[in-house]
């Protein structure tokens, strides 16, 4: 393999060291000698717009050259010499976290995870919630809070009944 002497550094959003992005984007390079020579850690751009854009981003100067300079990982607005900065812009060993459809071991397999499977019939608005409670107030000990992606996002809380401990004269 060639080497060469040139160093380079991007500027990114912070998901190119996070999750499965890692994995693909750093594996191939990393591969082939690259290596992260240093790393600015997630911090916040704003725009100068009235209605801002909050952008988290990363910066990373890395090289194929023959490391001379100690590593430099910044962040917290501090400085810290290291020996190795990983894809997750870590100070670590370069590994990588691969998506999986499998389980590592021998378990049952997960076909829904924490997805409802009721029709809704569990699932309460804050007003159902408020209704049912209005009418049964010993219910409050199954009520909890449920959230997915959608409700989080348009900051709609829901409620779900939970009767797994639930004995069945109650």
């Amino acid at each position: 393999m060639k080497t060469t002497k040139i160093r380079c550094a991007l500027v990114s959003t912070n998901s190119i060291s996070q999750g499965e992005s890692v994995s693909t984007f750093w594996k191939p390079l990393f591969d082939i000698g690259v290596h992260i020579d240093f790393a600015y850690t997630t911090f916040i751009w704003d725009n100068e717009a009235n209605l801002k854009a909050h952008v988290h981003c990363v910066i990373i100067g890395f090289s194929l050259a023959l490391q001379d300079k100690p590593k430099i990982l910044y962040y917290n607005n501090k400085m810290k010499t290291v020996n190795n900065i990983n894809g997750y812009l870590l100070e670590a060993d370069n590994v990588f976290i691969d998506k999986r459809t499998l389980p590592i071991s021998k378990v049952p397999t997960i076909c829904l995870g924490g997805q409802p499977i009721d029709d809704g019939n569990f699932i309460l608005t804050e007003e159902e919630k408020n209704e049912l409670l209005k009418k049964e107030p010993e219910a409050k000990e199954f009520i909890c809070p449920f959230m997915m992606g959608r409700d989080f996002i348009n900051r709609k809380p829901r409620y779900c009944i939970w009767l797994v401990n639930a004995n069945p004269s109650q």
